[in-house]
C-alpha cells in the first residue's frame, strides 16, 4: 500500500494515546500479526498441548488401521499427504497447530485484502474473528485436522486473491486445490468475494457490483469442477476408488434439501432466535452476534436509506443475507445424509469478521473529524458499538474455545481410565485361562450400548462407546492387543458375535471372556 492510502493529521499519533492511533489507524504491521497470534494460542493452545482422544483420532494414530486411507477415497488427497506423510499419522502436536494458526493468520489477511480493508484496527478484528472461533475448537478437537484444514483455506483465500489480482488461472488453480484438503474451505472464497462486494456497495465504488460478483463466482465454480474431473482422471490413473456422493438432480430439488437448508439457516444466520444451544455455544457469543447484526444493519441504513439510495441499500441488505448463510451453501450440493456438524461451518468466523470489519473501517475512516454532518456522527456511534459488540465476541469465543478444549481431554481421560480398568479384567481372566500374552492378542468388542455422551457437561462425544472405536481403544492403549474389526476379520467377528450377544455388558463379570485365543469384551 502507498502511503497516501492510509493517513491522519500531522502529529495525530504523537503523545498520549499515539501507539493506540497507529494500532488502529496505520497499516497492518508485525505488531498486528504477533498480537493475533498469541490471542489464537491463547484460544487453542490448550487443544495442542494437552491430548484429547475422540474416536476417529484413536483409529487413524494407528498405522496398522489404515483409516487414513478413507481421506483419499473421500477426495481428501491433501489431506492424505497431510496426515500420512508428513505428520506420519501423528496430531504433530504443537508445532503443526502453530504452523495451522499462522497459516489460518494468514489466508484471513488475503481476504481482508480482497475486500478492501486499510486500516489496522479493521483488519485486526477481521483477522481475529475469521481465526478465533469455538467453531474451530470443534474442528481442532481432531487431531488430524490442524494443519491440513488451514492449508485448504489458505488455498481458497489465496485463489479469491489472486483473481482479485488479475490471475485467474493461478486463482482456478488454489481453488481446485483446496478441497483436495477439505471440501468446505471453498466457502472462504465465496464468503470473502460476498463481503468484498457488500463493502464496495456500501461505499459507492465498482469492482465487486452483480456482475462481477458472477465473474468470481464462475471461477470458483470452474475451480470446483477441475477439482472434480482431475481427481477423477488421476484417481482411475492410480487404480484408487473415489467414494460416489449421492447427490442428483432430484436431490438437489427434493423437499428435504430445501428443509435441511431452512433448518441450518434458522439454527445459525438469526442469532438470537437461533435454535441451536449447547454448553459450547451459548449466549456468550449468541448474544454478541445478534447484537453485531442489528448494528451493522442500522449501519447500512445509515450508508443508504438515510441518503435515499434505496436500490443500494436493499442490494446491500440482499448481499447481507446471502453472507449470511454462506457457511452452508454447500449443503444443497451435499447428500441428504449429511448433517452439517458445527465443525463444518467455521466460515461463520469469516462472516461475522465481515460484519464487524466493515463499520470498524468506516469508524476509523472518521476518527479526527471534530465536525461533520449529523450522519457522520451517528456512523460514529454506530460504529463504537460494533467494536464493544466485537470485542465480547472475541472474548466469548476464546472462552468457550478453552471450556469445550478442557471438557475433551477431562472425557478423553475417563474413556483411557474406563479401558485401563478393562484391560485389567482381561489380565485376571486371560491369566485364569493360560492366555499367552507374550503374542499379539485377537480382541473383538461387542456393541452393546448406544453412543453416550461425556465430559463434565455431558457434551463431549465418548470415544470409547462407537462401535467401530471399541477394539481399536484397546490396541492404542496396549500394542499386544490386535483389533478385529472391518472386512478383514469378518469371518472370525461371525463366530464370535452370537456369543457376545448372550453376555451381560460391562462392568458383569461375564462381560470379558477367551474364546479359541480371543478376548471378547461385551461393552
Amino acid at each position: 500500500m502507498s502511503s497516501e492510502e492510509i493517513s491522519y493529521p500531522v502529529g495525530a499519533t504523537r503523545g498520549p494515546g499515539g501507539s493506540w492511533k497507529r494500532f488502529c489507524c496505520g497499516e497492518f504491521s508485525a505488531v498486528h500479526f504477533s498480537l493475533l497470534a498469541f490471542l489464537a494460542f491463547a484460544t487453542y493452545g490448550f487443544q495442542f498441548l494437552v491430548p484429547a482422544y475422540r474416536a476417529d483420532d484413536i483409529i487413524q494414530m494407528q498405522p496398522a488401521s489404515g483409516d487414513s486411507m478413507m481421506f483419499l477415497i473421500l477426495g481428501r488427497w491433501g489431506y492424505y499427504w497431510i496426515f500420512e506423510h508428513i505428520l506420519d499419522t501423528s496430531s504433530g502436536g504443537f508445532v503443526a497447530g502453530f504452523a495451522g494458526l499462522l497459516i489460518q493468520i494468514i489466508a484471513s489477511y488475503l481476504v481482508a485484502r480482497v475486500i478492501g480493508l486499510r486500516r489496522g484496527g479493521s483488519i485486526f478484528f477481521f483477522c481475529a474473528l475469521t481465526t478465533i472461533s469455538v467453531l474451530y475448537a470443534y474442528l481442532f478437537s481432531f487431531d488430524s485436522t490442524r494443519l491440513a484444514y488451514p492449508i485448504g483455506n489458505f488455498l481458497a483465500a489465496a485463489g479469491l486473491f489472486l483473481c482479485f489480482r488479475k490471475h485467474p488461472v493461478l486463482g482456478i488453480l488454489c481453488f481446485a486445490a483446496s478441497p483436495g484438503f477439505y471440501q468446505a474451505s471453498i466457502q472462504i472464497a465465496i464468503a470473502g468475494a460476498v463481503g468484498a462486494s457488500l463493502k464496495q456497495t456500501l461505499d459507492g465504488k465498482r469492482g465487486f457490483d452483480l456482475i462481477n460478483l458472477a465473474k468470481y463466482a464462475l471461477l470458483i465454480l470452474a475451480g470446483l469442477v477441475l477439482y472434480l474431473v482431475g481427481t477423477k482422471v488421476i484417481y482411475s490413473a492410480l487404480g484408487i476408488h473415489l467414494a460416489r456422493s449421492d447427490m442428483d438432480l432430484a436431490t438437489l430439488l427434493s423437499m428435504e434439501n430445501v428443509e435441511r437448508f431452512l433448518r441450518l439457516f434458522s439454527s445459525w444466520s438469526i442469532p438470537f432466535f437461533s435454535g441451536f444451544r449447547v454448553e459450547y455455544f451459548s449466549n456468550w457469543v449468541v448474544v454478541p452476534s445478534g447484537v453485531a447484526v442489528l448494528i451493522f444493519i442500522y449501519f447500512v441504513c445509515l450508508k443508504t436509506f438515510s441518503k435515499r439510495l434505496i436500490c443500494r441499500g436493499v442490494y446491500a441488505l440482499a448481499l447481507l443475507l446471502v453472507l449470511l448463510v454462506s457457511p452452508f451453501l454447500l449443503s444443497l450440493a451435499a447428500p441428504l445424509r449429511e448433517v452439517f456438524p458445527p465443525r463444518t461451518l467455521f466460515v461463520f468466523g469469516l462472516v461475522y469478521g465481515v460484519i464487524v470489519a466493515l463499520p470498524l473501517e468506516d469508524l476509523i475512516g472518521r476518527w479526527f473529524r471534530a465536525t461533520g454532518p449529523v450522519i457522520d456522527r451517528w456512523l460514529k456511534r454506530a460504529s463504537c458499538g460494533m467494536a464493544v459488540a466485537a470485542g465480547f465476541l472475541l472474548f466469548g469465543h476464546m472462552l468457550l474455545a478453552n471450556e469445550y478444549a478442557v471438557d475433551d481431554h477431562l472425557a478423553s481421560q475417563a474413556d483411557l481410565m474406563a479401558v485401563n480398568r478393562i484391560i485389567s479384567r482381561i489380565e485376571t481372566v486371560g491369566a485364569a485361562e493360560g492366555l499367552d500374552f507374550s503374542k499379539p492378542i485377537p480382541i473383538y468388542v461387542y456393541a452393546k450400548t448406544p453412543w453416550r455422551k461425556a465430559g463434565p457437561r455431558g457434551d463431549i462425544r465418548s470415544a470409547r462407546h462407537p462401535e467401530h472405536a471399541r477394539s481399536w481403544i484397546f490396541s492404542f492403549l496396549d500394542e499386544r492387543f490386535e483389533p478385529l474389526f472391518g472386512w478383514s476379520s469378518r469371518v472370525e467377528q461371525s463366530k464370535l458375535k452370537p456369543l457376545a450377544e448372550e453376555r451381560p455388558a460391562w462392568p458383569d463379570e461375564e462381560s470379558v471372556f477367551i474364546h479359541e485365543g480371543a478376548v471378547v469384551v461385551v461393552f
